[in-house]
């Protein structure tokens, strides 16, 4: 019972990890005079993120541009 405790113990802790963090930005578009659309296919290490969940974001010293 106490293997199987510290199995699940571990594989939440994973899980968590996995997830990250959420951003505490938004971008409110009407603030921008132009806009853009950019479609592409994000690779990191070696995944490509396929998720609806997954954000990107675009900076400009330190301030949200989309």
């Amino acid at each position: 019972m106490k293997k199987n405790l510290l199995s699940l113990l571990g594989f939440l802790t994973v899980l968590t990890m996995a997830w990250g963090q959420q951003p505490n930005w938004s971008v409110n578009e009407s603030d921008f005079q132009y806009s853009m659309t950019l479609v592409c296919r994000l690779n990191i290490d070696g995944r490509f993120l396929t998720s609806e969940n997954d954000l990107v974001g675009a900076f400009v010293n330190n301030e949200v541009r989309g």
